[in-house]
């Protein structure tokens, strides 16, 4: 009788596992601590630049020449009320302000500005990856699934885009054509989205003559239903782990490109051009300029790769311990 219960209860748990899959893959993902953590602080840094610009007394342009080049924790006079966008006074002339991280060599609170260049950062890492994946998934399932022509055309011209040198052509586009943040998310998602291709072709090709889609073909189920309802959510895993750490990769080209020149433009912020701000004179006599805005690239690439190696154990099927 034992024996039958305990047999019982397991064929529950596994029934219950069948039909919460989700359910057994966030538990997996729990017990990775690093990612958990990483998780917790890439929250609290999106929180931040969102909400943090709110409540400083400072706006991402606002310059006080007579303050340039201060320590962190310095306190000092505003000798100019500073005004927002519509004209609202931010903070009056005569009140004392302190600047937690500093300022910069023109005087720009060094806080206010990494958090505005946050939003830039993130928003380009988050948008690049996101366009990237739907790009590299639909044209991966359309390649694996029909085979054939397609997809000799489609893996020839991936194979085409992977042998151009990233870097050099970016350089050039953007010096022919002033880049806007969008554009360069254009022109970032081009050459990102062949390894989410390639992943989920891979996927495809190892799915498509399995039994449940021989019998929805047999149904009557159109390709499209095929392919998008029945392949692709068995086959996303992979691309959801290269998304987690492409993250990091698309931050630190910006990043490259923005410390170049070729990227953000000012006035908008982003930490890489805020590197490009501190030339070696500038390093040499006040290195927190270049190092607030580095260990924010460093911290987020960081939790990215943590993320990312969380989410391969937590989708991993033969992870179930």
């Amino acid at each position: 009788m034992a024996v039958t219960n305990t047999q019982l209860e397991a064929r529950e748990v596994a029934k219950e596992e069948y039909q919460h899959p989700w359910l057994d893959i966030a538990k997996r993902f729990m017990r990775h601590r690093l990612a958990i953590g990483s998780l917790i602080v890439m929250s609290l840094i999106i929180l931040s630049v969102f909400i943090g610009p709110l409540f400083s007394p400072f706006t991402e342009r606002s310059q006080s020449p007579r303050q340039k080049n201060l320590a962190p924790l310095s306190t000092f006079q505003v000798d100019k009320e500073i005004r927002n966008i519509d004209n609202t006074v931010r903070t009056p002339a005569g009140g004392t302000a302190t600047a937690f991280f500093g300022t910069d060599e023109i005087g720009r609170d060094l806080l206010t500005r990494l958090l505005y260049a946050g939003r830039v950062s993130l928003y380009i890492a988050f948008a690049v990856t996101l366009l990237s994946e739907i790009i590299g998934v639909t044209i991966g399932v359309i390649s694996g699934y029909f085979g054939g022509f397609v997809d000799t055309m489609a893996m020839r011209f991936v194979d085409f885009l992977n042998t151009l040198p990233l870097l050099p052509i970016l350089l050039i586009i953007t010096t022919i054509i002033k880049p806007s943040i969008n554009f360069l998310i254009v022109i970032l998602v081009f050459f990102s989205w062949t390894g989410g291709a390639r992943l989920m072709r891979g996927q495809i090709l190892s799915l498509r003559e399995q039994e449940y889609v021989s019998a929805s073909r047999a149904l009557g189920a159109s390709n499209i239903r095929i392919m998008f309802r029945h392949l692709v959510p068995n086959a996303i895993a992979p691309n959801i782990v290269n998304a987690s750490l492409s993250l990091s990769g698309v931050m630190i080209t910006e990043a490259a490109l923005s410390f170049l020149g070729f990227g953000v433009k000012l006035p908008a912020a982003s930490w890489g051009n805020m590197l490009k701000d501190v030339n070696l004179s500038i390093l040499e006599t006040y290195p927190w300029q270049a190092f607030f805005p580095g260990f924010a690239i460093f911290i987020c690439s960081l939790c990215f790769n943590f993320i990312g190696d969380g989410l391969r154990d937590a989708l991993d099927p033969r992870a179930k311990r």
